[in-house]
């Protein structure tokens, strides 16, 4: 019987640690992800766009997967949600090669072109 207990109480520790690694693990990934995204936000620059009767936010995030890699956004701000000729929704997101964008003109002319 004391036997029966230690494998019992053995294996609800074996548990117990594999519960914690798995807890360690997803707090470390947590916590990268938080990392990256402060990363994006502090690299990223938001502009006001006004087009016809929208006001819009463009927001351009530099080496957003690798180096000179972009992404940029536009979101209408009002009308929420409202239609533009380039989303139905209200709003998009664009990656592109950094050196195409500023060719463009930046992220505003961009979207505005």
């Amino acid at each position: 019987m004391a036997s029966a207990t230690r494998t019992k109480s053995a294996a609800k520790n074996a548990e117990k640690a594999a519960g914690n690694k798995k807890s360690a693990v997803r707090k470390t990934a947590n916590a990268r992800q938080r990392a990256h995204k402060k990363r994006l936000a502090e690299s990223s620059k938001t502009m006001k766009l006004v087009w016809r009767h929208a006001t819009c936010r463009v927001r351009h995030t530099r080496n957003y997967i690798s180096t000179s890699w972009s992404h940029i956004e536009i979101e209408v701000l009002t009308p929420k949600g409202a239609p533009l000729p380039i989303t139905e929704t209200g709003y998009k997101s664009h990656f592109l090669d950094e050196d195409i964008l500023q060719a463009a003109g930046g992220p505003v002319a961009f979207f505005t072109a």
